[in-house]
């Protein structure tokens, strides 16, 4: 219930004179400023989580692989110059997987400017070298330079349809 109080004019200037410790003034003051406390204690803690996920954890890479067109063949450009071409089934921050993956093998001998213009290029399966791997590929993100999408029409993704009808 609210009160009403009416100070004597006497006491007004009274420095000593403290409110009840169970006056509504009092208590609505301590819990108004504590919720405030409460909730900017809680909205720093939210970001700090949100900044934890996003620079520590994979969260964000992890849904960025998500995206990954696993139908479609790629090109994968390395560091080295190696050209991979295959189906993308893994992507992260760290590492790209490919499967159905194929490589150019170059024909002809000579080092010279001639012997390279007539240099014929081979289309090869990973799976078939002396080491034996098996079709899958793991490449550390580090070595790639970059990646790209082939258009079903492309000379590339024709020949590997047509060495996988065989």
């Amino acid at each position: 219930m609210n009160e009403i109080r009416f100070n004597n004019p006497t006491n007004m200037n009274n420095e000593n004179q403290t409110m009840p410790a169970g006056s509504p003034d009092q208590s609505n003051m301590k819990s108004g400023s504590s919720s405030k406390i409460l909730k900017i204690i809680l909205v720093v803690a939210i970001i700090g989580a949100l900044i934890y996920l996003v620079k520590y954890t994979g969260v964000v890479s992890s849904l960025m692989s998500q995206t990954v067109n696993k139908d479609a063949y790629s090109a994968v450009f390395l560091q080295n110059g190696q050209v991979y071409f295959g189906k993308i089934t893994k992507n992260t921050k760290d590492e790209m997987i490919l499967k159905n993956v194929y490589y150019l093998q170059v024909d002809g001998s000579g080092a010279d400017a001639a012997a390279a213009a007539q240099a014929r290029f081979n289309l090869v399966q990973l799976g078939n070298e002396l080491h034996g791997p098996t079709d899958e590929l793991f490449i550390n993100k580090s070595q790639i330079t970059f990646f790209e999408y082939l258009r079903p029409d492309s000379k590339v993704v024709e020949t590997i349809n047509s060495q996988q009808a065989k």
